[in-house]
């Protein structure tokens, strides 16, 4: 009779443990749903205001006559220089975007979109006018985003310490 009372005790045990380690991976799936449920609403909301901030910069072009741009802009048309620097904003804002989309490379899809991505990056950050209106407006953006982008300009420059720049005729 002792034979069986331990396969009893032992299936118990197995029992209890097999409940233990299924609560316990049960808590740990809910909270990283939870988790990226959280992530996924915070870039959402983050997209939809990008959105709107992009339709505001474009309103400011259409509409350059009425100072509408920045708080110091007094009004009048939009020099040349103001609306490329508008351009560049929205540029900007769409690379930050896809900074937080495809940056973390956790997938293979996000992985081979982050590289075509970042070569474009690369292309805009090889424009000395790019990069000084970078300089100009980059504390509007994610620190997250601001320290890739500078630490891509000093790698630019470490790799080609002459010349690196394109022309931006």
């Amino acid at each position: 009779m002792e034979v069986p009372e331990v396969s009893i005790k032992i299936s118990e045990i197995l029992s209890n443990l097999a409940t233990f380690l299924g609560i316990v991976i049960a808590a740990v799936v809910y909270f990283r749903d939870r988790k990226n449920r959280k992530r996924d609403q915070e870039i959402a909301t983050y997209s939809d205001l990008n959105d709107k901030y992009i339709d505001y910069l474009k309103l400011c072009l259409q509409y350059s006559d009425i100072g509408l741009y920045s708080p110091t802009h007094s009004g009048g048309h939009l020099t040349a220089e103001e609306k490329r620097s508008i351009f560049y904003e929205i540029i900007v804002c769409i690379l930050e975007r896809t900074f937080f989309l495809y940056h973390d490379k956790s997938t293979q899809f996000k992985k081979r979109q982050w590289e075509g991505w970042e070569s474009y990056i690369e292309s805009w950050l090889r424009r000395e006018e790019f990069r000084k209106e970078w300089a100009e407006y980059k504390n509007q953006f994610d620190q997250d985003f601001c320290k890739y982008i500078d630490g891509l300009i000093e790698n630019l420059k470490l790799l080609h310490p002459e010349g690196w720049e394109a022309k931006t005729s």
